[in-house]
């Protein structure tokens, strides 16, 4: 039987931050949207289940966008119709996003009898004046008042949280770690603040409004956040995730170790059976849907060399490294990159498994698209 994870895009947002590269829409400009958008995603379940058998589900995702802004009926009416293809209750883990302006408990309540079981929550900082930088909406009395309902009800919830915000400082970051370990989540994100061409903090940082932090000092926040979570009982088991015990995300797992994924929803991606698509925009997707057609606004199919490199790629970001026993037929020129890059000090090899040293993770990026 295939294994799947299921990725399920809501675009829609009360506000777009400041530092976000991701396929969002404000509600202001799209307040129509939700009846028809998800008509739209429930023929697009019903497109693909239809054409599909012998699956089994290892994970559902609703991401943002911020999923938690739209009404329990609209999850409703989702499950009722993944019900009719697989039962939901078989899926071991189903995970929504959530801005803490948006945590309701008579919503999450209900999310969780509809099988929802995990929660990731879009903290970013507990400094209200970052939050405000951030172009976020709450502020940190949010952040603990949307966590003590969460807590009420959910055991697995993630934090997310950004470092390296203009003006932080390791005492600040600190104070970020020390309140979300108080609040006692079972897994944690944490991201080195990008700046992404297109974005309002891309456009601050070009006219010296604000700063990025120096390799130095990214290094030294990346070694703090490590130390202070490890000694606190978590696991670093992905690059810029860590977890208790047993609460690492399935989910995203999936992704790091090469398994096939659908992605519903706009601009949402899909990788099954050797191929990759993505899902148009908005006012493409649902004009597709109209016409019955899936929303793909691309597609590819990938060699084999193409999925062996990209393959070694996501496996790279977990701190468990690469076995190379796996990947005997990647061409020269990968074998050739990958030397130098141990010889820079950016990968560590031991006998035939290698992985990132700190000075890589900071530079990942980099060197995943070097190797690619």
């Amino acid at each position: 039987m295939r294994e799947i994870s299921i990725y399920i895009h809501i675009p829609f947002c009360l506000k777009k931050c400041k530092y976000c590269n991701f396929y969002s829409i404000e509600i202001l400009n799209e307040k129509n949207y939700f009846d028809i958008f998800i008509d739209s995603l429930i023929k697009e379940i019903k497109i693909w289940f239809s054409k599909l058998n012998n699956l089994r589900i290892k994970s559902i995702y609703f991401g943002g966008g911020t999923p938690s802004i739209i009404h329990e009926k609209f999850y409703e009416k989702i499950f009722n119709e993944f019900n009719k293809f697989f039962d939901v209750s078989d899926v071991k883990e189903i995970t929504i996003e959530a801005n803490p302006e948006t945590v309701e408990k008579l919503k999450f309540k209900e999310l969780k009898k509809l099988g929802i079981n995990r929660v990731s929550l879009g903290v970013q900082t507990f400094n209200d004046n970052f939050l405000y930088e951030l172009g976020r909406v709450h502020n940190s009395k949010k952040i603990f008042e949307a966590m003590e309902i969460l807590k009420s009800i959910y055991e697995n919830i993630n934090i997310d949280l950004i470092f390296g915000i203009s003006g932080e400082n390791l005492k600040i970051l600190e104070d970020d770690l020390t309140k979300a370990l108080y609040l006692e989540p079972k897994h944690i994100s944490i991201y080195n603040l990008e700046f992404h061409k297109g974005t309002k903090l891309f456009d601050d940082l070009n006219i010296k409004k604000i700063y990025k932090w120096s390799e130095i000092k990214e290094k030294r926040g990346y070694l703090f956040i490590r130390n202070k979570l490890i000694n606190n009982g978590f696991i670093h088991y992905e690059i810029s995730n860590f977890s208790k015990d047993g609460f690492q995300s399935i989910h995203n797992l999936n992704y790091w170790l090469g398994g096939e994924y659908i992605g519903f929803g706009p601009s949402s991606y899909t990788f099954f059976k050797n191929t990759w698509y993505q899902n148009g925009n908005l006012h493409f997707y649902i004009n597709s849907l109209d016409k019955n057609d899936l929303p793909f606004l691309k597609r590819e199919i990938l060699s084999n060399q193409k999925i062996n490199k990209i393959l070694f790629i996501l496996n790279l970001r977990l701190l468990s490294g690469v076995d190379l026993n796996k990947y005997k037929d990647l061409d020269d020129k990968f074998y050739e990159k990958l030397n130098n890059l141990i010889k820079e000090g950016l990968i560590i090899k031991i006998n035939n498994k290698i992985h990132l040293s700190i000075d890589g993770i900071l530079v990942s990026n980099r060197i995943f698209s070097d190797l690619l």
